[in-house]
């Protein structure tokens, strides 16, 4: 069996970390796995563009690819701009629609997939599976296939040396409003208050030079700028470190997201380990587990996330036991080995259907 995942742009992502992951684990199953994107950013450091199994090129080159390669199925994820090309081919592959964008407005391509021979839709969790159904003009059958995480995440804990004097606020994402830092930043000022050597690190691109200014606005506001760390562009293979220094530190992992297909940087937190607090809506509630694996605060809830984040911080056995049950639940799901062979399940049943 021979797959080819096709997505818009190979960048430092959680698309090209779950397609790493593919790639290198699925063969174990008796898929050949390989991955085309439409254009390089900077992903070089997730998916090298040398590797034999990855291809970069526009859709023009991915047509002439397609009809000189022969594959069993092709999945799009969240890249309609190959659906012509879908739709002129003849051959026998199969085609699958991949939908992991939050982004309301970016999944109204769905509705305009008429013509498009989807076999089936996938999707990384049973929110997005009912987020994605309005979009859909035809019957389609949806499967929800678990994310893998990189070995990186779920490899043995490690200590991180010199470890923190102070405990760590972390906040890891994009810089939008979907993904919703300034709340961050409002929390990060009201728990200073409470707990004066606190650190705050916050991971993440700005879209723009104006969101970087006003990233420093605000956090001026909020009094953040002497204990604010901006990790503008941390390479994704320092990730792991970044979460065991806010783990050794006694520190904590906070989400203030409006949106999420699955979670991501969150899942990875908690296989190493860290203690996390999410807002109590869509995906979350899925593998976040209130008062076990994390706390789940009132979405939109500031104060409450405060609250929340202040308990675990003050509560060093409260935190560990969070954080051990944490990566305990998301290792029995998400590890790679696990949710590869239910994807390679998944795939079989596609293409054999």
């Amino acid at each position: 069996m021979k797959v080819l995942f096709v997505y818009k742009y190979l960048t430092l992502g959680g698309v090209e970390a779950v397609l790493r992951t593919r790639l290198d684990g699925l063969s174990d199953f008796g898929i050949k796995a390989h991955a085309w994107f439409l254009s390089y950013v900077d992903g070089q450091s997730i998916l090298d563009p040398a590797d034999p199994r990855v291809w970069i090129g526009d859709v023009e080159h991915f047509r002439a690819h397609l009809q000189e390669n022969e594959y069993s199925l092709v999945s799009s994820i969240d890249t309609e701009e190959i659906f012509p090309v879908i739709v002129d081919q003849k051959s026998e592959v199969k085609f699958v629609i991949e939908a992991h964008t939050p982004y309301r407005e970016n999944l109204g391509y769905l509705r305009h997939a008429g013509d498009v021979p989807i076999t089936a839709v996938l999707v990384p969790s049973n929110f997005q599976c009912e987020f994605v159904r309005p979009y859909l003009t035809k019957p389609v059958p949806i499967h929800v296939v678990p994310t893998p995480l990189m070995d990186r995440f779920t490899t043995d804990l490690l200590e991180f040396s010199p470890r923190p004097e102070r405990p760590i606020l972390a906040w890891i994402g994009r810089l939008d409003d979907l993904k919703n830092w300034r709340d961050f930043l409002r929390l990060a000022g009201k728990l200073t208050e409470l707990h004066d050597e606190l650190q705050v690190w916050v991971a993440g691109r700005a879209l723009s030079r104006r969101t970087g200014r006003e990233l420093y606005m605000v956090a001026k506001k909020h009094r953040l700028l002497p204990c604010l760390r901006w990790f503008m562009n941390l390479p994704y293979s320092k990730v792991p470190a970044f979460l065991d220094a806010v783990r050794c530190s006694g520190g904590v992992v906070v989400s203030t997201s409006k949106g999420e297909s699955f979670g991501m940087t969150i899942a990875e937190a908690m296989a190493r380990g860290c203690a996390v607090v999410v807002p109590s809506y869509g995906p979350f509630l899925e593998f976040v587990e209130d008062g076990v694996s994390g706390y789940l605060y009132k979405a939109g809830s500031v104060i409450d996330a405060v609250e929340k984040a202040n308990t675990l911080i003050s509560d060093s056995r409260l935190r560990d036991s969070y954080g051990q049950k944490a990566r305990e639940t998301i290792l029995e799901a998400h590890q790679a080995e696990r949710a590869l062979a239910l994807l390679a399940r998944c795939l079989e049943h596609i293409i054999a259907d």
